[in-house]
Order: structure tokens, then sequence, then C-alpha cells
């Protein structure tokens, strides 16, 4: 008798330290900022160049709410700067975009297709929001202009844009994360 307690207990504990009773897989949701361009290297560019473009993703929720343990991530959107073009050697004009999407998708939804048992649809609503000028429908960005007597960057999100070197067409600068 005393032995089947035992192993009775070592079962129960190994059942519950697994994760297989009441908790739910995969670790908490996780929002991402990952800019396109290098980090902490000299880069050049003229009117019209994106000087940084910061694509944003979250964890795949799963069925518990949890992020998704194959690695599913959600476009959450983007922000991007654009050189307009300068107004002599010491004013610079950016153009700052940043667009957010809210989904509704989950595992249930991504891996539809290869579960065999399911049928029919799920409805998955994904939702996108434009920061615009006020008025401005067309051009969704808000314009600013640093001069750079006063300023040499400009924070966006979690990244520093610093400014080095400007000659009213190109501008040479490096981005750095906070």
């Amino acid at each position: 008798m005393r032995q089947l307690l035992t192993v009775s207990l070592v079962i129960l504990i190994s059942v519950f330290s697994s994760g297989c009773v009441g908790i739910p897989v995969g670790s908490e949701i996780q929002s991402y900022s990952l800019p396109v361009q290098e980090l902490n290297k000299p880069m050049l560019a003229s009117a019209g160049s994106v000087l940084l473009r910061i694509n944003k993703t979250s964890d795949l929720p799963n069925i518990y709410g949890r992020a998704d343990i194959y690695g599913g991530k959600v476009d959450r959107g983007f922000t991007e700067v654009r050189l307009l073009g300068g107004d002599g050697k010491t004013r610079l004009t950016l153009s700052i975009t940043d667009v957010e999407k809210a989904s509704s998708e989950t595992t249930m939804e991504r891996y539809q297709p290869y579960m065999t048992a399911q049928q029919g649809g799920s409805p998955v609503n994904v939702t996108t929001n434009v920061n615009t000028v006020q008025g401005q429908t067309s051009v969704p960005s808000s314009v600013v202009t640093a001069d750079l007597n006063d300023t040499n960057f400009i924070a966006v999100g979690s990244y520093l844009i610093r400014f080095k070197n400007f000659d009213g067409v190109n501008l040479t600068y490096l981005i750095e994360k906070q």
C-alpha cells in the first residue's frame, strides 16, 4: 500500500510540474518593434527617402490567451519617418506616419486550414487606424520641421534618429536604440 501511495504521489507531482493540468500553454503575449534599417551605422538620405521604418508585431494568441507556441506573429502596423526636404542647410522637414492595426485573429483561425476536423470559417476582425494631420486624409502623416541649430536628433518610438550632416540636399544620419 505504501509503495502504491509513493508511486501515485510521484505521478501526481510530475503531472502538475509538467504543466498539463490547469496551467495554460504558452508564455505571456509580447509586442515587438523592429526597425528595417541598421542601427548605429551612418546612412545617407535625400528628399523622399525613408529614414526609419519600424514594423510592429505581437505574438499570436492561442486559445488560452497566451502566446502561440509555434511563434506565430500578428501584424500591428508600422511607424515611418521620411525626409521631405530641407530649407537651407539647417532646417529639415520630416513626415512621420504611424499606422496601427488591430486584429482578433488567434491560432484557431490561423491554423484552421490545417485542422481537418474543423468545418466552416471563423470571422477575423482586422482594424487599421492611421494617424493623420487634421483635415488631410490623403496624407496619413504628421509633418515636423527640425532646425539643426537647435536639435541634432528626433525620438521615434524607442529609437533616436541622430542628424550628423545636412548639405541642403543630402542628410547623413544614424539610428540608435534608446
